[in-house]
């Protein structure tokens, strides 16, 4: 016999499934600017190779003791000129893109919420606490236009562009690749383990910050009545509770994760990479396996991979809260 009954979706996977169906009106202009930020992440490779290039025509010109090739270097900073200019009008026309359908999507979002708060039944705002109403019409939207505006262009950048530059420096000399990726395992297997379960935290954590906010406008909005009627120490309390459950569950979580996170960011810090990449690469250029231009150009990409790979772990963690108030903008319009 079959067993039929499907397994219940977690809180979590609830969130991406609402936040998918909350941004369906507008992934079509979210896919193009995706594919614009791609393009422009593709281009973040021109100052690099442009600085191979002339590094290898003035080495030429130094070593021969001849003048430099001044058409040679014109050229290079022109194509450098006009590749960074492309760039610029990639990433300017896709955040323009996700902007536009930022504002297309929170018109569309608020509009159906109020249409279906207007016609509640009155018992729904006996039973609502009015806290979480306004979060998910104001707070969650917000939350939401941060996802919506910017990270698909950022996400997309932090993707791209440290894979064009790794594959880039691979291209320059596979020895110098390495040196710049040296690091890069360690990190990503300590951050993998500290991430496991992020998601679920996260939505915990969200979770209890709506509580919060939500005892919080349930006080100040009784606030008259403590006054009149409420014992001192009592009234606050439901809100005290809350805002003492959320601090102990955060310091239980996050204590752990600071010292994860200091190892994980030792091992990618701006001296050691250098002392890696630079220390390497001065001996490959004393054997005579690389120019120096090459190795300069593999240092500035081994120092910029640890700041996307940063940008792809925020952009994780704005994900989740996302999901969590597109789940409860959702709710909001089940009513």
């Amino acid at each position: 016999m079959t067993n039929n009954t499907s397994k219940p979706m977690t809180e979590r996977e609830a969130g991406k499934v609402a936040l998918k169906e909350l941004l369906k009106p507008i992934s079509v202009r979210l896919l193009v600017a995706r594919i614009l930020a791609a393009l422009g992440g593709v281009l973040a490779i021109a100052p690099y190779i442009a600085l191979v290039k002339l590094g290898a025509v003035f080495y030429q010109a130094y070593s021969t003791g001849t003048e430099v090739d001044t058409a040679r270097v014109t050229s290079i900073v022109n194509i450098l000129i006009g590749t960074f200019g492309a760039r610029l009008a990639c990433i300017g026309i896709a955040l323009g893109v996700t902007h536009f359908a930022d504002a297309k999507f929170s018109a569309l979002v608020r509009e159906r919420t109020i249409r279906h708060v207007a016609t509640a039944p009155l018992g729904w705002f006996t039973s609502t606490n009015a806290g979480k109403v306004r979060k998910a019409l104001q707070d969650d939207i917000s939350m939401v236009h941060a996802l919506v505006a910017h990270q698909p262009v950022d996400v997309t950048q932090a993707m791209v562009t440290p894979v064009a530059l790794a594959v880039y420096a691979f291209v320059i000399d596979w020895r110098l690749g390495l040196l710049t990726i040296a690091t890069l395992p360690i990190y990503g297997i300590i951050m993998a383990v500290m991430m496991n379960g992020m998601g679920d935290k996260t939505v915990q954590v969200d979770s209890k910050l709506a509580q919060v906010s939500a005892t919080m406008v349930e006080f100040v909005t009784g606030i008259t009545v403590v006054k009149a009627f409420g014992t001192v120490g009592r009234a606050h309390k439901r809100y005290q509770d809350a805002a003492d459950e959320f601090s102990a569950f955060y310091l239980d979580w996050t204590i752990p994760l600071l010292r994860s996170n200091a190892f994980a960011n030792a091992t990618v810090t701006i001296p050691l990479l250098l002392a890696i990449n630079l220390g390497g690469g001065a001996a490959m250029v004393h054997a005579g396996w690389v120019e120096p231009a090459d190795v300069l150009a593999t240092s500035l990409i081994a120092l910029m991979l640890p700041y996307s790979i940063e940008m792809l772990g925020n952009s994780a963690w704005a994900y989740q809260t996302a999901g969590a108030a597109a789940l409860r903008v959702t709710q909001a319009l089940d009513i």
